[in-house]
């Protein structure tokens, strides 16, 4: 029978073996709990940037909307006076010629007040709407 005894220096190497493993264990633990931190910090900074932005987003088309639906109004109160001008017997050319609008625009601004309710009501409720659905 063969006995291996174990020197005292071996089992020395073998506790610093150990200690070593342990030391390096902890400091890849720590190494990774900062990449952690640092990966979470900007993922909250990637959600705080993203959700100002959609916000700025809807910001942005509801401005466009606004403005759409001014320039349109303010259109119609155009094609509203225009269209005044022209019941009083003026003709679209002398119209046209005073207000710096050449006739195609006169006439497409004056089409704008020819059927009012009719326009504003497929403005409001496009075809295919669920209010065009009920009528």
């Amino acid at each position: 029978m063969i006995t291996t005894e174990i020197s005292p220096t071996e089992r020395g190497t073998d506790m610093a073996t150990r200690k070593q493993t342990a030391l390096a264990r902890e400091q890849a633990h720590r190494r990774l709990a900062l990449q952690r931190q640092q990966r979470l910090e900007r993922e909250q900074a990637n959600e705080a940037d993203l959700a100002a932005y959609l916000l700025l987003q809807q910001r942005l088309a509801d401005s466009e909307r606004t403005f759409h639906e001014t320039v349109e109004s303010i259109r119609h109160q155009q094609a509203a006076c225009l269209r005044g001008w022209k019941a009083r017997g003026e003709k679209p050319a002398a119209i046209a010629a005073v207000t710096g609008l050449s006739l195609a625009e006169l006439t497409k601004l004056l089409r704008l007040v020819a059927e009012p309710n009719q326009r504003r009501t497929e403005t409001m409720n496009p075809p295919g709407s669920w209010i065009d659905d009920a009528s």
